[in-house]
């Protein structure tokens, strides 16, 4: 059961890109028709749960693509992984992204669903370890600067992740990093007036 500070930031995020969409329609803004993202990821796993002295800290990656199909409307595919000492951490998800493009600046929020697969080393164990996979989702947002029409910054993503792995519910904060590479323009420029 999603736990109602979770809801409340989820209807602010959605306000929020709402308005930036809403504000942002009067001007006639250009986005990239097809972007690939690859980027560097930090989660805080919440392993106490699991019997842990600590939660993990896990370091890797995520790549993806949007298919957006007017500047402010897109869709998204991502898989990543995470690794730390005990555990690793795999997802594939896909879902609508909201986005308000200013200028070089495009602010977004995103929802995604897929599927997670989290394995713990346990030294003893015939396969040395355990894995399950579990549905999960995503609720998050971030902030890319266009470098060039073809080469994005992706300055911050921040990704709420959950899930119900091991009989626990997993709720953990990714942030990532990156770069996007981008194809195509839809959207038009307004014109100016002589």
């Amino acid at each position: 059961m999603i736990s109602r500070s979770l809801r409340h930031a989820a209807v602010i995020l959605c306000s929020i890109v709402f308005f930036f969409i809403l504000t942002g329609s009067s001007a006639a803004q250009t986005a990239p028709r097809l972007q690939f993202s690859g980027n560097y990821s930090y989660m805080r796993f919440g392993s106490k749960k699991l019997g842990f002295a600590d939660d993990s800290g896990l370091n890797g990656g995520n790549a993806g693509f949007t298919f957006n199909i007017t500047p402010y409307f897109g869709a998204v595919g991502e898989i990543g992984g995470l690794w730390g000492s005990s555990f690793k951490y795999y997802d594939a998800m896909a879902g609508p992204r909201l986005a308000w493009p200013h200028n070089q600046l495009t602010v977004y929020g995103q929802g995604l669903l897929g599927r997670v697969k989290t394995r713990v080393a346990i030294p003893n164990e015939p396969n040395n370890g355990v894995s399950v996979a579990a549905f999960g989702y995503s609720f998050g947002g971030g902030v890319e600067y266009e470098l060039t029409h073809h080469i994005s910054v992706r300055a911050i993503q921040a990704d709420y992740m959950l899930t119900h792995v091991f009989s626990h519910d997993e709720r953990d904060l990714r942030l990532s990093v990156g770069i996007t590479y981008n194809l195509g323009r839809i959207g038009r420029k307004r014109r100016r007036l002589p």
